[in-house]
């Protein structure tokens, strides 16, 4: 239905997933032949499912699914339109949270589906096509440098990086404005830690031993939680740690969620617990509490979106648009990830591609109103029909070759004939 009324170039996500899933193979966009996010594949490009899990998404080392760890920002940034949610998602009602809190800030759209499914309509979702600043300056890795040292940004300051890169938001001392900011909290526990610049080195002598973090939240915003450098990579997901929210057991440290998650929607303070099942020393554990300033989203996306990209024409290879740039160092941004198979054309002539914002399709551009099309041209494809052009050139000289030699081998027996008589 969803398809039916809206035939523009969007993502669809769901935070749920179809019964019969095996395994939590999560390839329902593909199932269902809609654009998504969700992919279970060991095939999968790394680079796109790592740079998933550097903005929060949930990420297993093959697998990655939307139900956890989004944000309104990124769905925005990736042109996330429509979100389904549903009453049978039974690992929500596992958590006893809301992981995307987030949907209670976008317009709810009655009269699809049945009572237990919901959809919500994404206001802010960007273009799949964008003009934004040249990323000549954009963070390598997620990382900045910050008094001569290498400061890791978290998954929000990362996520504040993207947007500060693409416009220009300033607040009235100069300063970029943030999207994501942290949000008080306290900490209470009994175990001895000390402080460095990238967070807290715990010493746990007792199992059992818990961190409590008294989160202040508000209605007026989401707010996330998150966790970071707990353990090494792959070590992080199991259950050395339990994470409990206003009391209540969740999976955050289990195998398939290890990234970021909302907290419920409250007025008053939330409490989240760590509790540690092994000793430690010398741990490190990064906590990540922000909430999302939306009027300040609201401030980059209606900036971004006064370049005005038009659809002009989509086909299943094949993007036309109509743009308008407004000022000189700008490029294209193109939110699928990058191949050297898709041939960019501005005013019918090539240009050159580039990766852009580590993993998209990008292209410098020029002030003023252009055509730009993007097409996807299999390389295989192209080798292949060169191989059997080639294949037809040779067959063809061959025959007509050997038509030649056959043609002048019969002159030479009719002569030789002739000259017999």
């Amino acid at each position: 239905q969803i398809k039916k009324d809206d035939t523009s170039l969007y993502r669809l996500e769901k935070t749920f997933m179809r019964k019969g899933s095996y395994n939590g193979a999560n390839n329902d966009s593909m199932y269902y032949s809609y654009n998504g996010l969700s992919h279970y594949s060991s095939n999968e490009k790394k680079f796109v499912s790592e740079y998933l899990s550097r903005i929060g998404f949930h990420y297993n080392g093959f697998w990655e699914n939307y139900g956890s760890g989004s944000t309104l920002s990124m769905n925005s940034f990736l042109g996330v339109k429509y979100i389904l949610t549903s009453s049978y998602d039974l690992y929500s009602s596992l958590n006893n949270t809301s992981k995307n809190t987030f949907v209670n800030f976008i317009e709810y759209k009655p009269n699809y589906f049945d009572e237990n499914t919901k959809v919500y309509e994404n206001p802010y979702a960007l273009p799949f096509l964008m003009v934004v600043n040249s990323n000549s300056g954009f963070v390598s890795e997620g990382t900045r440098l910050e008094d001569n040292k290498t400061h890791w940004f978290d998954h929000f300051e990362y996520q504040n990086q993207i947007f500060k890169t693409m416009v220009n938001i300033k607040d009235e001392h100069g300063n970029q404005k943030d999207i994501f900011k942290k949000a008080d909290y306290t900490i209470n526990t009994n175990i001895k830690y000390r402080e460095n610049e990238n967070g807290k080195i715990y010493e746990v002598l007792n199992v059992g031993d818990t961190i409590t973090f008294t989160v202040k939240t508000d209605t007026d915003n989401p707010y996330y939680y998150g966790f970071r450098n707990i353990n090494n990579y792959l070590d992080s997901f199991s259950n050395k740690m339990q994470l409990y929210i206003n009391n209540n057991y969740t999976y955050h440290f289990s195998y398939y969620n290890s990234g970021i998650n909302g907290l419920p929607l409250k007025n008053s303070n939330q409490t989240i617990k760590l509790r540690v099942n092994e000793k430690m020393t010398n741990r490190s554990i990064i906590e990540e509490f922000y909430y999302e300033d939306l009027s300040i989203l609201k401030e980059y996306i209606e900036t971004i979106k006064t370049q005005n990209v038009k659809e002009e024409k989509i086909s299943s290879n094949k993007f036309t648009y109509k743009v308008n740039v407004l000022k000189d160092n700008q490029q294209l941004l193109f939110t699928l990830p990058y191949e050297d198979n898709f041939v960019i054309k501005v005013d019918g002539k090539e240009v050159k591609s580039k990766k852009s914002y580590h993993i998209f399709l990008g292209a410098d551009i020029s002030k003023g109103l252009h055509t730009i099309e993007i097409e996807y041209v299999d390389k295989g494809l192209k080798i292949g029909s060169i191989i059997s052009a080639f294949s037809l050139i040779t067959s063809a000289l061959y025959i007509i070759y050997y038509d030649a030699i056959n043609l002048n081998i019969n002159k030479l027996l009719k002569i030789k004939k002739e000259e017999t008589k």
